[in-house]
């Protein structure tokens, strides 16, 4: 009887609004880290699942890469593979940063983990934003490039360049990176001999390869006619015209090709020529 009298002695009676204090700190304390925990889970979970999407699409992405486009382009053209594919890496590391620092329940590597997964998402959107606003320059340049390596580079005992263009031109119905008049200037033009009026009468002084020619036949880019050759102007500067770049880039990213707009094709007639004698 004496040492229940001094237990109740050393525990005072709590009155019921403590009780109840009690009962509501217990709870919140019992089901607030488990909650957060699996809120952090779920949360990783996804960020994970992005990231071996990112890094799946930029492996099929580079092992299905067109094989003529760093011919003309150079590896620059997947510069956006190589990068979809490392932010996956990144964010995978992440994600293994994230499950540790929940399993082991340090709020150190919590917070590490919320500040860097913090400057990925920042450096991400940053990205796209500079992205969607060079957008315009960077398709400029890939001209610019493209025209370059046609005009220095075709027909100057290069096989794989000469084969690259010849085939695009064809498979895209193009001439030149922005119109026929790439050729103009360029080593193919300079080594061949100047054309002059054709015998249809036509100023068209600029030698083409074979494969700018609508009908393809030999040597029928030495002597262009205007309706055999594409006329194939320019996306970049005119947003109403179908440009080679645009429709290369597109079918770069698997888009349906645009068909490329055809010159209308002039239709001689021959009359006969009548002489009337009279005595």
């Amino acid at each position: 009887m004496k040492k229940a009298n001094d237990n109740c002695a050393r525990k005072p009676l709590m009155g019921y609004n403590d009780v109840v204090i009690q009962e509501d700190e217990s709870k919140c304390c019992s089901c607030t880290p488990s909650w957060v925990k699996t809120f952090l889970i779920f949360f990783t979970a996804i960020i994970l699942l992005v990231a071996l999407a990112f890094v799946g699409l930029g492996s099929y992405l580079v092992a299905t890469r067109l094989a003529y486009i760093p011919k003309l382009l150079g590896e620059v053209a997947y510069v956006n593979h190589f990068l979809l594919f490392s932010i996956g890496l990144s964010l995978i590391a992440v994600c293994i940063f994230g499950f540790v620092g929940v399993s082991k329940k340090d709020p150190k590597l919590l917070m590490a983990f919320c500040w860097i997964l913090g400057i990925i998402v920042v450096v991400q959107l940053a990205t796209g934003i500079l992205a969607l606003c060079f957008s315009e320059f960077f398709q400029e340049w890939l001209a610019g490039r493209m025209r370059s390596t046609m005009q220095k580079s075709y027909a100057i005992n290069v096989p794989d360049v000469d084969s690259a263009v010849d085939f695009v031109q064809q498979k895209f119905k193009c001439c030149g990176s922005q119109n026929y008049r790439d050729w103009k200037e360029s080593a193919f033009q300079n080594a061949s001999e100047r054309v002059g009026q054709n015998e249809l009468g036509f100023d068209y002084d600029t030698r083409v390869p074979d494969s700018c020619c609508i009908r393809l036949t030999e040597n029928c880019g030495v002597l262009p006619h205007p309706s055999n050759v594409y006329h194939q102007q320019s996306g970049l500067y005119n947003c109403n015209r179908r440009s080679f770049l645009v429709t290369l880039c597109n079918r770069m990213y698997r888009d349906p090709l645009m068909q490329a707009e055809k010159p209308p094709i002039l239709h001689w007639k021959m009359e006969p020529l009548s002489i009337n004698l009279q005595p």
